[in-house]
């Protein structure tokens, strides 16, 4: 952060080493292979997720006092814990604060606003600690993170809206279909590879520059590891020669995670609504004229376990493609599944006001944070 700036009486420069320090984890970190859907003690890692998955062995829980802020050295995620955790993978920073004139919550949010010199894969914590940011007094500290916090409430809010608008879909989609496992309406049954051609994703080499530019878009498995139907912009592109020597897939697509470091990544699906290029973590399902799109993806979506269950289970999850062809799922007549869509793609344009709306906010919340850290909404 800026330091060229004077700061409100009281306020000082502090960095950001020199106010916190580690909780070492020991021998108790999990792997990724190690993580279960359920169990008594939630696992934080470095990934975006808030929990990223459970574990029954109690003795993993870290020792410490509550709260703690995790930070991912990998990934820059900021976490504010204040439950009995476990810790998984390597990367992932357990911090505190002794200082008696520190709120730690104060600390979380100002670490989740610091700008990192570079993008890409790297360790962060150095820079981090290296960091100098502006610290008012303790009770400004508290007026601030109680604005943010009610800013953060709003922003919570706004996504449990969208989730209702997913549980809408998933309720209509069982009331319809049924269990998409066990098939209780007795439907037709066909392997994934008579509902579309399937594509593995490839990596065009990277000793060839000429392969990669601005034709049109890498997507690889963290633009399908999301909350929304379609695919998130991939940051990669390729050439025009470099889509030739990639594989792509075409609008109404349905892209599958098929590789991953974690199991639990397995099976996450998206829908393209544009020409992608894909890496081979990932299978295209590029739909016959007999399958509608979108009930493929909430037919994958819903059946995630089931297609966990075909991986190697090793550490690193993977569902091949010739096993993934032939996993059987339920096949509708085409004109359920055209009426299933019409009412997806009803409730998709509503969410999609919803998420602008959301957008807007999120501007508005990084714009409350610069405010506060330049001591302009509370004295």
């Amino acid at each position: 952060m800026k330091t060229d700036r004077n700061l409100p009486d009281g306020w000082e420069w502090k960095k950001l080493g020199d106010v916190i320090h580690t909780i070492s984890a020991g021998k108790k970190k999990l792997k990724t292979d190690e993580y279960e859907n359920t169990g008594d003690l939630a696992i934080i890692d470095q990934s975006q997720n808030s929990i990223s998955g459970y574990t029954n062995e109690k003795s993993r829980c870290i020792e410490c006092d509550l709260p703690v802020v995790i930070f991912g050295d990998h990934t820059k995620v900021v976490k504010y814990i204040d439950f009995p955790f476990a810790i998984g993978a390597d990367g992932t920073k357990i911090l505190t604060s002794d200082k008696p004139d520190i709120n730690l919550k104060y600390l979380y949010y100002i670490m989740g606003a610091i700008k990192y010199p570079y993008e890409g894969y790297a360790r962060f914590f150095k820079y981090l600690k290296e960091t100098t940011v502006p610290i008012p007094p303790l009770d400004t500290q508290q007026r601030i993170v109680d604005l943010l916090d009610s800013m953060e409430e709003l922003q919570s809010l706004r996504k449990e809206t969208l989730d209702v608008s997913d549980q809408l879909i998933q309720s209509v989609f069982l009331e319809k279909f049924g269990d998409p496992v066990k098939n209780p309406k007795g439907w037709e049954i066909k392997t994934l590879g008579e509902f579309g051609d399937i594509v593995t994703g490839n990596t065009p080499s990277k000793k060839c520059s000429e392969y990669y530019g601005d034709f049109v878009e890498w997507v690889k498995s963290d633009n399908i590891n999301s909350d929304f139907m379609y695919l998130t912009e991939a940051k990669e592109k390729l050439s025009e020669l470099g889509a030739k020597v990639g594989r792509t897939a075409p609008e109404r697509s349905v892209l599958v995670t098929c590789i991953a470091g974690s199991l639990s990544c397995i099976g996450n699906v998206s829908v393209t609504n544009r020409e992608v290029a894909f890496n081979q973590q990932i299978n295209a399902i590029i739909p016959y004229d007999s399958t509608n799109e979108l009930f493929l993806y909430h037919l994958i979506s819903y059946s995630k376990e089931y297609i966990q269950h075909h991986s190697t289970q090793s550490m690193k999850g993977m569902v091949s493609k010739s096993n993934f062809s032939s996993i059987k799922m339920i096949y509708p007549p085409f004109y359920l599944q055209q009426q299933f869509a019409d009412f997806v793609q009803s409730v998709e344009d509503m969410k999609s006001s919803q998420v602008k709306s959301a957008e807007t906010m999120d501007e508005m919340f990084n714009s409350f944070l610069d405010k506060a850290f330049r001591g302009e909404l509370v004295c």
